[in-house]
This record gives C-alpha cells, structure tokens and sequence, in this order.
C-alpha cells in the first residue's frame, strides 16, 4: 500500500502539495489577523452577533445579543485562535504527513544505516517536529484541552513515523532481496 502511494505521491509531489497547501493556509491565515488591538492589559475583546446595531446606537446591548471572546493582544496567536479547533487538527495532520512524505529520501538513507540510535534519533526528531507543529496550532497557549492534544498529536507523530519507517525498511529489505 505505501509503495503505491509512494509511487502517487513522490517526494517533489509531496513537496510541492505542501508548498500549496501551506500557501493556501497561510494566506488566510494573513487575512484573518486583526489590524487593530483596542484593549490593554494583553487581551482584547471580539463581539459577535448584533456589533454593528449597537455601535450605531450608542445602547448596551443585551447579553444574549452579543458574545465576547477574551482573545489574545498578539495578533498572530489571535488569528490561530480564531481558526475552529477540527480545522487546526486536520490542518496539522497534513502538514505533518506532508513533511514525512517529503523526507522519505532521508528517512530511507538514516533507515540504511541500521542502527539503533540512529531509529531512535529519527523517531524523536519526528516526534519533536509533530509537538513543535501540534504546539503551533495551539496557538502557544495551555490548557487541559490543548494538553491533551498535545499529548495525542505526540502519539500520533510517533505511530505515524514508526509505521512509515517500518514500511520503508520493508520496501529496502524486499529491494535487497530481489536484487541479490
């Protein structure tokens, strides 16, 4: 199965699918930070719901009317919370995917060493760069929701790479043995 999706998705495809999608999603991520901070003290407020009436009419509006947000005052971290939680988890599945796709060659020449540490190495760079990537889409922010993400997209990072790793050493075994 991975052969064959090797095959479909070579490294430069993967590469350049990742170029895409990470062009794509960083583009409307640029479009939805806010230009403007009105709040000190580090956060600000985003009113949804009837904003525009209540501007217009100098009146409080209802509390059933209007929700508030307590956001970041970083605008970037802002728009990472403004984006809804599936889409961050989905949108950090493919990129991690998309990173291990495009390293394959590399992930083939470390598995051709054969050593032990070196899988280990590996294995927790992967592991490392699927956090870093997981804590990104958390926006930097902890909570027990976002620390269990984080703990999953580690277990996730890890099953993934360890599948991918084993499937390559089957691929170069299955090479070796019908070469020779």
């Amino acid at each position: 199965m991975l052969g064959t999706l090797l095959n479909l998705l070579r490294p430069s495809y993967a590469l350049t699918a990742l170029i895409l999608f990470g062009g794509w999603q960083g583009y409307t991520f640029v479009k939805s930070i806010p230009q403007k901070v009105t709040l000190p003290f580090g956060t600000f407020q985003i009113q949804s719901g009837q904003k525009s009436q209540t501007v217009e009419s100098n009146q409080p509006a209802k509390p059933e009317q209007v929700q508030t947000e307590q956001l970041s005052s970083n605008p970037t971290i802002a728009a990472i919370q403004k984006i809804s939680p599936g889409m961050r988890i989905i949108s950090w599945a493919v990129v991690y995917i998309l990173l291990c796709f495009v390293s394959v060659p590399g992930i083939k020449m470390m598995l051709a060493r054969e050593s032990n540490l070196v899988n280990a190495i590996l294995i927790i760079i992967y592991s490392g760069l699927g956090l870093l990537l997981a804590f990104v889409f958390a926006a930097f922010q902890f909570s027990k929701l976002t620390d269990v993400m984080l703990i999953a997209a580690v277990i996730f990072s890890v099953l993934f790479i360890v599948w991918l790793a084993g499937e390559l050493e089957k691929m170069r075994i299955q090479d070796t043995f019908s070469a020779g």
